[in-house]
């Protein structure tokens, strides 16, 4: 990849948006710039764009700042409006790839196909039946897309690729560990939000998203200690980053909105291993934790206990190429967990195929 391929990577999530630009290719990546803006609450509601013109104006100011204005960029969509499904297409002599995708699709997403934009990707044979191959469907909402889409034009930047958040968050995986051997299972808690999906051998074999995350936590601690949003949320953050000062009321309420994500989490655990997704693979391996909300304290621990595997923090900047003498290395560092997306759409690049 030349460095004037690069796109610009924007992950527009519930509580902000993150933006950065990596130079190089995958053995030698380097991080040219990033910024991170918190957004107003209810600018973003469940992945939808509920104040445009809020929004673009943050755009614009982050693509200022970096001075990237015209630049063709790679841009994330989450929540229940995009759909990711792999399913086995057998390719016969009476039917293409593209149109067998198209039947599937029609059953695979139980919509009506013009209600979305909808590529695949071809993963190739199928591991336990040869004769076929897996095809990754992931569709979006088009009132979703086109709302992203109109974001970054009005803030004076292309639309170049537009990919599924739990697809950015596997390629980051990917870049920073490689390929594992077996199953590993990512976990991405963001502030609105709590995304799991599967990888075994690097094919991504399902993904699942659960409406718990940050703000369950700033939520329960607003109710139980009577506090403001702004005073629960800073609590939150501080607890988290240092539990020493923890009093038995946090200390409860945190235990308890950890449990609540444990049961989610356990519980899309065992709809994979129900799943056909699921056959012939064994138990996970690892998990690796991301997003904004993943280093609450005791969410770690709280889930390996629970599942009995073992949990890793995931550093989206692990082979990223960091130049200490631009950047503030700790400001890297402890905004890292909330990059993982935007890592993930840093390494596409302009001529890639669409993944919605």
């Amino acid at each position: 990849m030349f460095f004037n391929k690069s796109l610009v990577a924007i992950d527009i999530g519930s509580s902000a948006v993150k933006m950065l630009e990596l130079t190089g290719n995958d053995q030698h990546r380097k991080l040219k710039n990033f910024a991170l803006e918190v957004l107003p609450r209810g600018v973003i509601d469940n992945g939808v764009v509920a104040d445009e013109s809020a929004l673009t104006q943050i755009v614009k100011k982050m693509v200022s700042k970096l001075g990237v204005k015209g630049r063709r960029v790679s841009i994330s969509v989450s929540g229940s409006g995009v759909i990711i499904k792999r399913v086995r297409v057998m390719v016969g002599k009476d039917a293409t790839l593209d149109e067998q995708v198209n039947f599937h699709a029609a059953q695979a997403f139980q919509v009506d196909l013009s209600e979305l934009y909808y590529d695949y990707f071809d993963m190739g044979p199928s591991p336990r039946h040869e004769q076929d191959i897996d095809v990754l469907l992931v569709g979006a909402r088009r009132e979703l897309i086109e709302q992203h889409v109109s974001v970054v034009k009005s803030a004076g930047l292309l639309p170049g690729v537009i990919e599924a958040a739990p697809l950015s968050i596997a390629n980051m995986f990917e870049l920073n560990h490689g390929i594992v051997d077996g199953l590993v299972a990512l976990i991405s808690v963001g502030a609105g939000h709590t995304q799991i999906s599967f990888i075994d051998n690097g094919r991504f074999l399902y993904s699942y998203e659960s409406p718990v995350g940050g703000e369950t936590y700033t939520s329960a601690i607003m109710q139980a200690l009577s506090m403001d949003r702004d005073t629960a949320e800073s609590l939150k953050i501080s607890v988290s980053e240092n539990g020493a000062n923890l009093s038995a009321d946090v200390q409860r309420v945190i235990n308890e909105t950890n449990n609540l994500i444990v049961n989610d989490v356990r519980q899309i655990f065992g709809f994979f291993a129900a799943s056909p997704d699921a056959e012939g693979v064994s138990a996970a391996k690892f998990i690796f934790l991301s997003g904004g909300a993943s280093r609450t304290l005791g969410l770690d621990a709280a889930i390996a206990a629970a599942l009995g595997v073992p949990v890793v923090f995931a550093n989206p900047f692990q082979r990223v190429d960091v130049n200490e003498k631009k950047f503030k290395i700790e400001q890297v560092l402890s905004l890292s967990p909330m990059f993982g997306v935007a890592i993930g759409l840093g390494v596409r690049e302009k001529d890639d195929k669409v993944a919605v």
